[in-house]
């Protein structure tokens, strides 16, 4: 590992952090690059995993800050923990290129088409992979063929948020959705699956091509932030012949990095959601299992032949912690289930025995935003006038 430096780009969010413990307890320590994050404290940053971190306000200081720093002469690695992340490093694809080792197609804008959730949608299908009937809205214009209940998504994961996937049952509900001027104006609308389950899996294509997939995801609780907060991670075999046809959509991808893939289950039916040309948040727990997909990735990067064979354990359940305790009586889990939970679970997401500094910042973080809201909603407003 000589002459190598990782550089992991993402949020102030356990997805970061995920990245940063895996290769961590591999003895690869990270330079981290905290992106679009306003506060001037970062629990991610507290890591004894990290090197340097820093935290950028902007696209431009990520920029400024890879160009100044990191010179060819070393094995510089990128990874990516959010779609914002992805998408910024391949528009400045060219002025990187030279330095780095990006998770990327051969073709940078390639991966920002398949990004688009038409477009993976299509190649899902080319695969022999199932997905739900879908519409394109552009400009706000609706299909009339559109059958209800539907939902919305943004066809662009970086122009949009959670809060643009909707239910809606009729063409009043949609249109108010479509014609939102605070949400994005370009959607893939697609038929509402009363699913059973949510499934989602992890994988990573390594620089030879080979693909590697964890086991599979199973949600058992979500949190606020609308993300597991209690799930399980179970063998792939749920998938069938998905496993092997979605190795095969990440071939024909011509993507090299780590990634996640979605599903819906409803009876013996799988159905395609997306995939996430970036690392997951829950990368960890892959690791926690006994496969270590970021390391395996960053081993392939430096062509690496001595890698060691892992042995996953399932099930592996996991928690991410402070959420799910933060939002247990609106789920309805009493103290007592949550703290049966808690031990239950093989690995948390923020808590690490070994790394326990980012979990206490972070509730700090926490406590530091209440007091500050509870001031701000105490304190008495005064009008411009002075009376």
């Amino acid at each position: 590992m000589k002459n190598t430096i990782v550089i992991v780009i993402g949020g102030d969010h356990y997805n970061t952090y995920g990245i940063i413990r895996s290769l961590g307890e591999k003895g690869i320590i990270s330079d981290v690059l905290i992106l679009g994050h306003r506060q001037k404290k970062s629990f991610v940053l507290k890591s004894k995993y990290v090197t340097n971190g820093l935290i950028c306000q902007s696209h431009g200081e990520v920029i400024e800050h890879l160009s100044k720093y990191y010179d060819s002469t070393t094995n510089n690695i990128v990874i990516c923990c959010s779609d914002e992340a992805e998408e910024l490093v391949i528009d400045h694809y060219d002025e990187l290129s030279n330095k780095f080792i990006l998770p990327i197609c051969k073709n940078p804008q390639e991966t920002k088409r398949l990004m688009n959730k038409s477009v993976i949608g299509m190649l899902a299908q080319t695969c022999g992979i199932r997905i739900p009937e879908s519409w394109k809205v552009v400009d706000r214009i609706i299909p009339d063929e559109i059958v209800f209940p539907c939902l919305t998504k943004p066809m662009e994961s970086t122009k949009g948020h959670k809060s643009d996937i909707v239910v809606c049952h009729d063409k009043e509900e949609l249109t108010a959705v479509i014609n939102d001027p605070n949400r994005c104006s370009d959607f893939v609308v697609q038929e509402y699956i009363e699913y059973e389950k949510e499934i989602s899996i992890l994988g990573v294509v390594l620089q030879n091509g080979e693909v590697v997939l964890s086991g599979c995801i199973d949600k058992l609780r979500t949190c606020m932030i609308g993300t597991s907060s209690f799930a399980v991670m179970i063998e792939n075999s749920v998938l069938g012949n998905y496993v092997d046809k979605l190795k095969e959509l990440m071939k024909r991808s011509g993507y090299k990095g780590l990634f996640s893939a979605e599903f819906l289950k409803k009876d013996d039916q799988l159905f395609f959601l997306e995939v996430n040309f970036r690392n997951d948040g829950n990368t960890y727990v892959a690791t926690a299992s006994g496969q270590n997909l970021p390391y395996l990735y960053v081993m392939s990067c430096l062509k690496e032949n001595r890698l060691e064979k892992t042995f996953a354990h399932y099930p592996c359940y996991f928690m991410l912690e402070i959420e799910d305790f933060m939002t247990r009586s609106k789920n309805g889990v009493s103290f007592w289930q949550w703290k049966k939970d808690l031990q239950k679970a093989n690995c948390c997401l923020v808590y690490d025995k070994n790394d326990k500094a980012p979990f206490w910042k972070k509730i700090w973080l926490i406590l530091c935003f209440y007091i500050k809201a509870v001031f701000h909603k105490l304190t008495p407003k005064t009008n411009n006038d002075g009376n």
